[in-house]
């Protein structure tokens, strides 16, 4: 599968203790996913194929027409359309002005949806360990698509566990707890388990694949939380990644995320407790202000 409207734009290793590395952010570039019939395609079928643990699709057409006729719906949340959220800004419109612009002039429209999108939302691929991966996954206002180990053998896609900063510290005991979860595995399957049955015996320390996408306010709470000095290390390093990359690349929405938190403040939001309302102050001292 050639991508012609969706691309990888950069990608960071969080875990410089790791040789080689395993553990990977990539920042992706989505913001044309929604032009047209084939773009949506191309976006759907990109996400839903890490579910059978492959990279791209080869036959779009097939994997598309599988999942209307399943009602898989996931991977359908990650062409975005721009009527959402929050009404006040004027950036956002409503579909009966968007259908009219759209008939009006397809080409300025896709331009400015192309642009909103940018600022608005961010998408990321994921390799994390699992446990690294159910923190990040807490954060509700996201859209995701996991690899599944209901489908994805260890012969397709290799076990890889994470062994953590002093791995020299009893690598008997990690390398060891890692092997034989995936003997087990191993084991079950040979006498014929379903693969879905025998990954329960897989360490939580297992290394997954996952894409993320959310929009600005989702990005601001996540980085609030993920990059306090209270989150855990491993995570905290993998958000310091995602951060870094639209820092980078998409400072859009950084800027989105800077004009909200001061709004967010400003109007005394009834859902930002003291607790919240401390951190959040943290987090624009230490990265919005620097």
């Amino acid at each position: 599968m050639k991508l012609k409207y969706i691309h990888k734009v950069a990608e960071k290793f969080p875990y410089d203790y790791e040789e080689p590395p395993i553990c990977k952010v990539v920042l992706w570039d989505f913001s044309k996913a929604n032009e047209n019939e084939e773009s949506r395609k191309e976006a759907v079928c990109l996400v839903a194929s890490i579910s059978y643990g492959n990279e791209y699709c080869k036959d779009p057409d097939r994997l598309w027409n599988l999942l209307i006729e399943r009602g898989h719906e996931s991977p359908f949340e990650f062409v975005r359309c721009w009527d959402v959220g929050d009404l006040r800004n004027s950036d956002y419109i409503n579909w009966e002005k968007a259908i009219k612009e759209f008939n009006q002039d397809h080409d300025s429209y896709i331009s400015s949806s192309i642009s909103i999108n940018k600022r608005f939302f961010a998408t990321f691929k994921l390799k994390v360990p699992i446990f690294v991966a159910r923190q990040i996954q807490r954060h509700r206002a996201f859209s995701y698509m996991e690899m599944s180990r209901r489908y994805v053998k260890g012969n397709k896609v290799k076990f890889f566990c994470w062994l953590g900063r002093e791995a020299i510290i009893h690598p008997d005991i990690r390398i060891g707890s890692c092997m034989m979860g995936e003997m087990a595995y191993e084991q079950l399957i040979t006498e014929g388990w379903e693969p879905e049955q025998a990954r329960a015996f897989l360490p939580l320390g297992l290394y997954t694949q996952f894409w993320m996408q959310g929009d600005y306010r989702a990005w601001l709470n996540f980085f609030i939380h993920r990059l306090h000095p209270e989150a855990q290390e491993e995570t905290r390093l993998v958000a310091k990644s995602m951060w870094n990359l639209l820092k980078e690349h998409q400072p859009e929405i950084v800027k989105m995320m800077a004009d909200y938190l001061d709004r967010w403040v400003e109007d005394c939001n009834p859902i930002f407790t003291p607790a919240r309302q401390k951190r959040a102050e943290w987090f624009k001292r230490e990265f919005l202000e620097e």
